[in-house]
């Protein structure tokens, strides 16, 4: 008997799967001929990745979008090719046949993609947004992550589900409180830097720990989470000094 991933059904036709343990949260977008499936999760998280998506609909996988390339949102690409699925590539922007509007920018990754579908009022953003953690811009530093958060802005209105590469299912208004924790995060951590403060002095600072708060750790409790900290904290600094000096 293999355990079914948790999922919700956000509309009349899209389900959301909640990834934790599993990779990444996956959409399930249900059409009349056959099903869209945006990430496909850990490799190791096939059969039940399979069983739920069977216990949703009968129909084939039709399309498999993902929103970069890593592999907790690839792992099962293949299996859904090998069933006949089609692939939507990072060249086609978008699909009107589909009405799917996608738009790419590097902020997590060098190709983060937004996949909107209109008509079911769904946001899937990939790791350019995460809720239950830090923010994770290592391709595209601060400012490569707002023009995504505003692209995803432009896309949405204040009805539109809003899906996170990690986390919990949230709205617009959700995703303006993390792009204004981002921003301060970022901006606090440089201000320090800059002041000459180590990165041990920096994890202790009073304002950046009431910030690490609102980044909703407790969904996800770290086991070392100084250790984590710290190593979030350098990340930051690397990344924001590196786009700096372009």
């Amino acid at each position: 008997e293999v355990d079914l991933i948790p999922y919700e059904k956000v509309s009349d036709d899209f389900y959301v799967l909640l990834a934790d343990g599993y990779g990444s949260n996956v959409g399930i977008k249900v059409t009349n001929d056959g099903l869209i499936i945006v990430d496909t999760m850990l490799a190791k998280s096939n059969q039940p990745l399979i069983a739920t998506i069977e216990s949703i609909s009968e129909k084939p996988a039709k399309l498999v979008v993902n929103t970069h390339n890593h592999m907790d949102h690839t792992g099962n690409n293949n299996s859904f090719i090998k069933l006949g699925a089609a692939k939507l590539t990072h060249g086609e922007m978008s699909n009107n046949d589909l009405n799917i509007v996608t738009t790419n920018v590097a902020s997590h990754s060098p190709n983060d993609l937004l996949v909107y579908f209109p008509d079911s009022n769904v946001l899937m953003m990939g790791d350019s947004f995460t809720n239950n953690w830090y923010p994770t811009f290592w391709t595209g530093g601060l400012a490569g992550q707002t023009v995504i958060i505003d692209k995803a802005l432009e896309l949405a209105n204040k009805d539109t589900t809003v899906v996170p590469g990690h986390g919990f299912i949230t709205n617009t208004e959700g995703l303006k409180r993390y792009k204004e924790n981002a921003t301060s995060w970022v901006n606090r951590i440089m201000e320090l830097h800059h002041q000459g403060l180590s990165t041990e002095d920096i994890a202790q600072d009073e304002a950046l720990n009431n910030l690490l708060k609102r980044f909703a750790n407790g969904v996800r409790p770290v086991k070392d989470l100084k250790r984590m900290m710290e190593h979030f904290i350098n990340k930051t600094i690397e990344v924001e000094l590196k786009l700096s000096a372009k």
